[in-house]
């Protein structure tokens, strides 16, 4: 089970393409004075080259190999990932970037030959803080620029490019080329899983029983009835989930972005939603209501007791408790509580009378907190939860088969029942 951010940035779980701000390293004379967004294709592939004559000062000062074959790997494991954005064929990514590394290292090793016989460098940045981000900017402004549907540079024009970086080879800059030049895309979003062997799963990690990430946590672990189901559907379709951590604000934008193939994390099943995406068949059934202290329960009856000045109504941001409270809460005053994970603290404490929720988050909240309590006896609205899912026929047609299993019905039951839940219509506890 692979983990990662759902911006790709934490080297850790994932990608470790980290823009810092650089310092020391001077910039190659391609990029110093341009943004990377206003560069080529063959312009960053050379900025990028062009910065293996320090990352080789920096080894020869420090005597370090040149080779790096697990950071090679890895490297090579990140742009697999990164290029899925882009829907970019594992193959040919795999191809690319190992003709990159080949190149970086033909160059690092001209230095080192080069400095053998003389003048070698007294002082180099530093790799890790100042070259690396640098190299990952770039690389990752590589990705982006090579995974648009445009046309790609002649083979003429990139060797024209790469001919005057310093210490690149002849046969490193064919190959290259050819590397470069053989992109290949996925046609839809279930071929990619089926050629690649990989889920990519997008969850919040904030939103209890399904999708959880504890702040004491230090592995990043998900847990949840949402992540088993995700390995229960990867495992259907042959594949290895990988876990793409996002969030409510960013959820629609990410899967805007193709960051994930499916979404679980109690995602409902909205008219917005559906305009711009797909979602399985439910498989929770569920809808709003709202949770205060005990104390205060009998004065909440109806929405309108909530709506009340006076009244403090705390809510995430993001996702549909937002929207609605935006759309129903006029007179009382909205408190914004950025993490989902410490909100029923805040009104345990005091900060906060009410929140209107999920009854599944009023349901497991009040049994675990002795201090609050359901307020509405009726659900506010009917609100169900599906899998949020890339607009690709073959998969849809793929989860709702797994949905509609003996198998997986049995299991849902069972994860529900094992939290104290029901699926289909949740009474009030």
């Amino acid at each position: 089970m692979l983990p990662l951010t759902r911006t790709l940035l934490a080297a850790t779980l994932l990608l470790g393409i980290f823009l810092q701000p650089v310092t020391h390293a001077a910039a190659p004379a391609a990029i110093e004075h341009s943004p990377l967004e206003d560069l080529s294709l063959q312009q960053l592939l050379v900025a990028r080259l062009e910065l293996m004559r320090s990352v080789a000062a920096w080894k020869w000062l420090n005597a370090l190999p040149i080779e790096d074959l697990e950071r090679e790997q890895l490297v090579i494991q990140e742009a697999v990932l990164e290029g899925l954005s882009y829907r970019l064929e594992k193959n040919a990514v795999e191809r690319f970037y190992r003709a990159q590394i080949t190149a970086a290292k033909a160059i690092q090793q001209y230095w080192f030959e080069t400095w053998r016989k003389g003048n070698a460098p007294l002082t180099a940045p530093n790799l890790q803080s100042d070259i690396r981000p640098q190299l990952l900017a770039l690389g990752r402004a590589i990705a982006q620029s090579w995974g648009q549907h445009e046309e790609l540079p002649s083979a003429d024009a990139l060797a024209t490019a790469l001919s005057g970086v310093k210490g690149l080879p002849r046969h490193s800059t064919q190959t290259l080329t050819q590397a470069l030049l053989a992109r290949a895309f996925y046609d839809d979003a279930l071929t990619q899983i089926q050629q690649t062997g990989l889920l990519r799963v997008g969850t919040t990690g904030d939103y209890r029983p399904f999708s959880y990430q504890s702040h004491e946590d230090k592995d990043g672990k998900v847990t949840g009835i949402d992540i088993t189901l995700a390995n229960s559907l990867a495992n259907y379709l042959g594949a290895k989930p990988v876990f793409v951590l996002t969030g409510w604000p960013t959820l629609m934008d990410d899967y805007a972005a193709n960051q994930f193939d499916v979404a679980l994390s109690g995602v409902s099943i909205t008219e917005a939603r559906l305009a711009v995406a797909a979602f399985s068949a439910p498989y929770f059934y569920g809808g709003k209501g709202a949770i205060s202290r005990c104390e205060d329960a009998e004065r909440f009856h109806q929405l309108t007791d909530i709506d009340q000045a006076g009244v403090r109504v705390i809510v995430n941001p993001g996702g549909t408790n937002a929207q609605f409270v935006k759309a129903n809460i006029h007179a009382a005053s909205v408190i914004i509580h950025a993490d989902n994970r410490t909100i029923f603290h805040r009104i345990i404490a005091g900060d906060a009378d009410v929140m209107i929720t999920d009854l599944v988050e009023v349901q497991l909240q009040s049994q675990e907190n002795p201090e609050l309590c359901a307020a509405i006896d009726q659900p506010l609205n009917e609100q169900n939860k599906g899998v949020l899912t890339q607009r690709s026929e073959g998969l849809i047609r793929r989860i709702n088969n797994w949905l509609a299993s003996d198998k997986t019905q049995a299991l849902l039951d069972a994860l529900f029942k094992d939290a104290g839940l029901v699926r289909r219509g949740i009474p009030l506890p």
